[in-house]
């Protein structure tokens, strides 16, 4: 029995191969992808949409900081409670019926399983970025790349020093971990104590247990968590290294790596440059 909302026949659009079988998917799809007509604006930033909804999401996300969608499990919370059945799916349940047909992967959520599928499995037509040799399948990857890499504009300034980023996000985060002096997460083993939750829990894991379940598929490194095999692969077996010194040929896949680098490298050589001339000059 077919929905009172779809169609018998799929509709297509006239613009692309794109066709559902849902007509209201179709008008927001037009509207999405070949409308260059943006009425909703942010009053905030540059942020135009063609869809109300958008807008609101937008600010809730980007000029926000409140967040009144709690989790039950954790120190977790946001705007929004899509958010949160996300993050209770992603994070708290453990059956993940959502499997990957050619690897062991499986995910709680369909979107994760196709991010998945993407990332990992997917050759055919890349996004390319326009600035640089980079690409991905994945569009939210290539769009945080281009903010990140390519964007000058920081708007969101920290009041307690000379910070700023690109995302609200990422200045609360800076203010939590540089500016705030409560820590109510205290280790049991040690006297380590941080303001996150989850920054306790990789203590733990990388202080206090043996157990290494992520293992590199290149070498025989193993260890406590995904983001650290993560950041292995990409150091130890990815040639793309983005992070460019612009006073010598060394490049690195980390920001903070190159910001070592120079710190080494370069302000020691121009320390000794000045102290050579100031000796110089006194002979």
């Amino acid at each position: 029995v077919q929905s009172k909302h779809m169609l018998e026949n799929p509709v297509k659009c006239d613009h692309c191969d794109y066709s559902t079988h849902i007509k209201k998917c179709l008008k927001s799809h037009i509207l999405h992808k070949h409308t260059s007509d943006k009425p909703f604006k942010c009053d905030h930033c540059d942020y135009s949409t063609n869809r109300k909804s958008s807008l609101k999401r937008h600010n809730l996300c980007k000029h926000t900081s409140d967040k009144p969608f709690k989790c039950d499990h954790c120190d977790y919370s946001t705007n929004m409670k899509s958010h949160l059945k996300r993050h209770i799916l992603y994070k708290h349940t453990s059956d993940k019926p959502f499997k990957c047909q050619q690897c062991e992967y499986s995910s709680s959520t369909l979107s994760y399983l196709n991010y998945h599928v993407q990332s990992k499995h997917t050759l055919e037509n890349p996004l390319k970025c326009d600035h640089c040799d980079y690409s991905t399948h994945i569009k939210n990857c290539l769009k945080s790349h281009i903010l990140f890499k390519h964007t000058s504009d920081k708007p969101f300034k920290c009041q307690q020093c000379d910070y700023s980023s690109v995302t609200l996000r990422y200045l609360n985060f800076h203010v939590q971990s540089k500016h705030s002096l409560e820590k109510p997460f205290k280790c049991d083993h040690c006297d380590y104590s941080t303001h996150r939750k989850s920054f306790l829990k990789i203590h733990f894991l990388h202080k206090h247990t043996s157990d290494k379940p992520f293992k590199c598929q290149q070498c025989e490194y193993s260890c406590v968590a995904s983001s650290c095999l993560n950041n292995h692969v990409q150091s130890k077996h990815t040639f793309e290294k983005f992070f460019k010194c612009s006073k010598c040929d060394f490049a690195t896949a980390y920001r903070q790596n190159l910001k070592e680098h120079i710190q080494v490298t370069h302000l020691h050589e121009k320390t000794l440059q000045v102290w050579s001339m100031w000796f110089f000059s006194h002979l």
